[in-house]
């Protein structure tokens, strides 16, 4: 497990483009289109992304982690925010998303972060079950809202 460079921006996007398959659908992006917003997002040092990559033995990716910091108001401190965690079907089972898990866990701990959050589509029956197995997991909730397209566009006064 290490923090993702710009070397890894491809093989994350491979592993991205898996993701959107696995919930049915196809990234609006090509992989290497991906791989370049990445780079030029991550290029200045300046993005609140951060990404964790995990690798076999052999090199082989075996998984991502991607997110953000944020500063929660509720308890007026940063907290990790969860975007995405995916490990591709042949690495699954063997520990991996724990593995991302803790090291995030240890990641909040020692930038002084109070918490880490994430969503997880109610109907991503493995998603729900793996998180669900981590000791003082909370379940929130909230509905998750989105904005986008001409309506982002309308209600900023652009359409």
């Amino acid at each position: 497990m290490r923090v993702a460079g710009a070397g890894d921006y491809a093989a994350i996007a491979e592993m991205m483009a898996d993701a959107f398959r696995y919930h049915g659908s196809e990234m609006p992006l090509t992989p290497a289109e991906a791989a370049a917003r990445l780079r030029r997002e991550l290029a200045d040092g300046h993005s609140a992304l951060e990404l964790l990559i995990a690798e076999g033995a052999d090199g082989e990716p075996l998984g991502f982690a991607w997110f953000y910091g944020l500063f929660w108001t509720a308890e007026f401190a940063p907290v990790l925010y969860l975007k995405e965690l995916f490990v591709p079907e042949a690495a699954r089972g063997k520990g991996v998303g724990a593995a991302f898990m803790r090291a995030l866990a240890a990641l909040c701990v020692e930038r002084g972060w109070t918490r880490m959050m994430w969503t997880v589509d109610q109907g991503n029956e493995m998603a729900l079950g793996f998180y669900g197995g981590i000791a003082g997991v909370e379940h929130q909730s909230k509905d998750s809202m989105q904005l986008r397209g001409d309506a982002l566009r309308a209600l900023a006064g652009e359409g």
